[in-house]
């Protein structure tokens, strides 16, 4: 079992690592954000995100507070001096339960994309270590990220272990899980999920 003082170096390299990812990104992102445009009357409808429903309670197009996720302001990534409550905005969580594979704990990290306050983007990110690529240790990563609902699906397993990515697309929201290995010299491997509404505009966001 992981120690308290390694399970918080743990946690300050995923951190790190993600953030840097994160900031990336947003360099890009915050330059466009005039770019992006918000159909209100078409965002009316909920969308459920498929992640820890049940305790997050999370729906895109909803108010950032309305759900149980103590967000966080991104400032890393944003490109305000304080908190966007009218335009584009980005916030995090690493507050979650740990993420538990092979006696290994790993905080999970949660962001989102809001317009005026609203949800229109999340995204979550665990990482941990494979001691091997076989299908069997993949099999049992996805039996271990019990909050990954569509991970009990065989059509959606049957993807990971294929292609390493599922993707579903709707009228009105994108869904994609992906498993990413880490690369040569690297340490970590990564667990992802992300729903977008896909009727928010977004030229050039990825």
């Amino acid at each position: 079992m992981i120690t308290g003082k390694k399970l918080v170096g743990l946690l300050l390299i995923a951190v790190s690592g993600l953030i840097a990812c994160t900031t990336e990104r947003g360099e890009s992102q915050v330059e466009s954000k005039e770019k992006i445009v918000l159909d209100q009357k078409k965002v009316k409808d909920r969308i459920r995100v498929n992640y820890d429903a049940k305790n997050l309670d999370l729906y895109l197009n909803d108010h950032l507070n309305a759900s149980n996720v103590d967000w966080r302001w991104s400032h890393m990534v944003s490109n305000n001096n304080m908190p966007d409550t009218i335009g584009v905005e980005y916030y995090e969580d690493i507050s979650q339960e740990h993420f538990l594979f092979n006696e290994e704990e790993t905080v999970p990290f949660l962001s989102c994309v809001t317009v005026k306050n609203r949800l229109v983007e999340f995204s979550v990110v665990v990482i941990f270590q494979l001691p091997d690529r076989e299908s069997k240790t993949i099999e049992a990563l996805m039996d271990s990220a019990w909050k990954f609902p569509y991970l009990k699906e065989d059509a959606v397993r049957n993807q990971i272990l294929t292609n390493r990515k599922w993707q579903s697309t709707r009228d009105n929201y994108e869904e994609v899980i992906s498993l990413e290995f880490a690369e040569e010299g690297g340490i970590y491997d990564r667990l992802s999920y992300r729903i977008r509404d896909t009727r928010v505009l977004r030229d050039d966001i990825h």
